[in-house]
């Protein structure tokens, strides 16, 4: 499913968004992918091959893989759109990649005006999924504006192995363990004092 476009824009984008953890090969993707939000569906232009003009809504993966390459062209990286945490994540393997460059041309941040419009918007802070679930319900708040309703959120993610998936199983009560009868030990160390060190633990 090989395409050739030519000229490409992005006409309309969707305002429901999809998070997911992306990565590239340009950064390593294994070392430098981090969350990011893009449209569920654009609208697009472009020329083929042959040179015909081509007006297509692309939607899912192949929205999500348009719309990164689509930044490329416009001098944006999905390290541009990784919310402060994820960058911060990163931070020390671009500033190695950065290393390699021996030039001092290297464009490290993208245009301001690319900046201003772009979408969707970066995010602000990472989502995270709630910490605890009680009677199938989110305990969790969400209260960055940026952040998305997790029907939105989708597991998995382009140039990334992915983030695996969610569970809404309850954590299991713990096992009391009875302290062992250290006179039944052959340790020695267990022998002087009749207990083992952990037997009067809480």
């Amino acid at each position: 499913m090989e395409r050739i476009v030519c000229n490409p824009l992005i006409n309309k984008y969707s305002t429901e968004v999809i998070i997911e953890e992306e990565g590239c090969l340009s950064l390593r993707s294994d070392e430098c992918a981090g969350q990011v939000a893009r449209s569920e569906w654009i609208e697009v232009e472009y020329q083929n091959e042959l040179g015909q003009k081509v007006r297509r809504r692309l939607k899912g993966f192949e929205a999500r893989v348009f719309q990164h390459e689509y930044d490329h062209l416009r001098g944006v990286l999905c390290y541009d759109r990784f919310p402060p945490e994820d960058r911060e994540a990163v931070q020390q393997s671009i500033e190695m990649l950065l290393g390699l460059y021996n030039e001092d041309d290297a464009i490290v941040d993208p245009n301001e005006e690319e900046v201003k419009i772009m979408q969707p918007r970066p995010l602000s802070a990472r989502f995270m999924p709630p910490l605890e679930i009680e009677n199938g319900e989110d305990t969790a708040k969400q209260d960055d504006e940026d952040c998305v309703p997790k029907k939105q959120q989708k597991a998995g993610g382009f140039g990334t192995g992915g983030m695996g998936k969610k569970t809404d199983k309850k954590k299991k009560e713990k096992k009391k363990v009875k302290a062992r009868n250290a006179l039944k030990s052959d340790n020695p160390k267990f022998k002087s004092g009749g207990k083992t060190p952990y037997a009067n633990r809480k």
